[in-house]
């Protein structure tokens, strides 16, 4: 009986001995061949493949075909316009890869970057706007011009929020995963305070001083006294001056961040956890002896 015992111990013995070996290799394998974390992120906007936050697609076409649409502009620098942290717009452009069909739709929609603070978060999604291409801006190389105006209201500050590209009508076709810069309210542009015109000071016309008539001297003799000429009084030369124009002063845009769309994690710490939990167990199994066999005493 002892002897039975003591086989079936080992036998779950080597059995657990056999399943620590397999947790070694299936460890090292994932580390090895699990694909990265930096490929599988799509970041905002899913990468030109989503919707707008309220559902809508872009619906541009080449030849009448949606996928032939496929990586037809390229989207550029955009600039956000707020009050305090509020957002009120975000405007930019867009280049034309391709020659699209005159009438194309192509939706470009607002995203929160990985971190943002804006609140509602939900809200940023909905900004959206259409540009309707015409026979003056679709073909390859033209620059087509957009604004967001803010409807459905959100903030803020760090982290950043993108301009981003609808997926296509098919649901499969993006039109680019190019995004804009990174914009947020502590970079916005800056609105100029109007100043009033300058009004110059009338001046009142001068008015010349009467001159006194010159009275005749009587004469004593049959000779008349020679009369002095009589003197014109000077006139006051006017005075007053127009006061110069204020000029309006100058607003010095700040730079806009030219970060792009979200980072993504680096996937080489848990690499290293795999192939330290992999080393731990191999040492563990190395190091503990096997079962010994027993001497049958029975």
């Amino acid at each position: 009986m002892h002897t039975s015992l003591t086989r079936r111990r080992r036998s779950r013995s080597a059995r657990m001995r056999a399943l620590g070996w397999l947790a070694v290799a299936t460890s090292l394998a994932l580390a090895l061949i699990a694909p990265s974390a930096t490929v599988l992120a799509t970041g905002p906007g899913d990468n030109g493949l989503d919707p707008t936050g309220n559902g809508t697609k872009s619906n541009a076409t080449v030849g009448a075909s949606l996928s032939a649409a496929a990586g037809s502009a390229t989207m550029g620098t955009a600039i956000m316009e707020c009050s305090d942290a509020s957002v009120g717009s975000v405007s930019g452009s867009f280049t034309l890869a391709k020659t699209l069909d005159v009438g194309s739709k192509i939706v470009i929609y607002l995203a929160a970057n990985a971190g943002s603070d804006a609140s509602p978060a939900g809200n940023v999604s909905k900004n959206e706007t259409t540009v309707t291409l015409t026979p003056t801006n679709n073909t390859s190389g033209s620059i087509v011009p957009w604004s967001i105006t803010i409807t459905s209201a959100f903030t803020t500050t760090s982290g950043g929020v993108l301009g981003v590209f609808a997926v296509n009508a098919d649901g499969v076709t993006a039109i680019s995963s190019s995004k804009t810069n990174s914009l947020n309210c502590t970079e916005a542009q800056p609105t100029a305070t109007p100043t009033a015109t300058p009004t110059a000071t009338p001046t009142a016309t001068p008015t010349a001083a009467p001159t006194e008539a010159p009275t005749a001297a009587p004469t004593e003799a049959p000779t008349a006294a020679p009369t002095e000429a009589p003197t014109a009084a000077p006139t006051e030369a006017p005075s007053g001056g127009i006061l110069g124009e204020t000029g309006t002063p100058r607003v010095t845009l700040p730079p806009t961040s030219t970060i792009d769309g979200g980072s993504t994690p680096n996937t080489d710490s848990w690499r290293l956890m795999l192939v330290g939990f992999a080393a731990l167990m191999a040492g563990m199994l190395v190091l503990t002896p096997g079962d010994r066999k027993v001497r049958n005493r029975c």
